[in-house]
C-alpha cells in the first residue's frame, strides 16, 4: 500500500523527531514511532521497504548518523555514521 511519510523537520525553535505517514486510499494521516535523534535538512530514500535518512542537522551540528523505518516492524534503527557529516544531503539510490 503507498504511503507518504513526512519525518523530523523545524518547527521555527527545534530540530523534530517526530513522523507521520499518509495514506492516499484512506486519505488519513498516522502517527508512526518518532526517529531516534532530532533532525533537519537531511538525505531521505526508500530501499527494500525502508525509509533511510542520512545526515542533516540536529540543531547544534550536522548530524552524523544514519537512522532507517520498517513498517512492518514498526522501529527506527541506528545504521551506522557517515564520513563527511553535512547539511542538505541529498541522496540517490543506485543499483
Amino acid at each position: 500500500m503507498l504511503q507518504i511519510y513526512s519525518v523530523g523537520g523545524f518547527d521555527g525553535v527545534n530540530r523534530l523527531r517526530h513522523a507521520e505517514a499518509y495514506s492516499p486510499e484512506t486519505n488519513a494521516w498516522r502517527d508512526v514511532p518518532s526517529m531516534n535523534k532530532p533532525r533537519s535538512n537531511f538525505g531521505i530514500e526508500v530501499i527494500d521497504d525502508q525509509l533511510i535518512v542520512v545526515g542533516g542537522y540536529n540543531g547544534h551540528k550536522p548530524a552524523s548518523n544514519v537512522e532507517t523505518y520498517d513498517d512492518i516492524a514498526k522501529g527506527w534503527c541506528v545504521k551506522s555514521l557517515v564520513i563527511i557529516c553535512s547539511t542538505q544531503e541529498k541522496v540517490q539510490v543506485s543499483t
